[in-house]
């Protein structure tokens, strides 16, 4: 019986098979992690390189947003047709929105901004994930 014992004792060949099922749940975790991660990030940063090319659109001076609208979509890559961009036109006056076209009640020119924003919905691994990106540019 001691011999036997002592021989089990010895015997290394399910050795790698017990180490494997005791790393496998943490490799699986891992796993999941880059499946769920990796379409997010992708899908995140080509909404907000569009919303990025609208703002810098803007900041030439052009302000018509249907033209801001069509340069982040055509600057969106691999966008999906229910994804979404709106772009609005606003101004303030010490820091209320107002009418662009009359000058505040002390006589100041309303600062004037546009709006961008961009949704995108994403399945992963994890469930679907609704992600935004919006970008402020003063235009005057």
């Amino acid at each position: 019986m001691m011999r036997a014992l002592s021989s089990f004792r010895r015997d290394r060949r399910g050795g790698a098979a017990v180490e494997f099922a005791l790393i496998a749940p943490f490799l699986a975790t891992i796993i999941i992690g880059i499946m769920t991660a990796v379409p997010l990030v992708n899908a995140s940063q080509k909404m907000r390189d569009g919303v990025s090319a609208g703002a810098l659109y803007v900041m030439t001076g052009r302000t018509n947003t249907t033209s801001v609208r069509d340069v982040v979509m055509a600057a969106w890559s691999g966008r999906a047709y229910a994804d979404t961009v709106t772009v609005t036109s606003y101004c303030t006056c010490a820091g209320v929105e107002c009418a662009c076209t009359s000058l505040c009640a002390d006589g100041s020119v309303p600062v004037g901004f546009i709006r961008i924003q961009a949704a995108t919905t994403v399945t992963t691994v994890g469930g679907t994930r609704t992600l935004t990106a919006n970008q402020l540019v003063r235009t005057k």
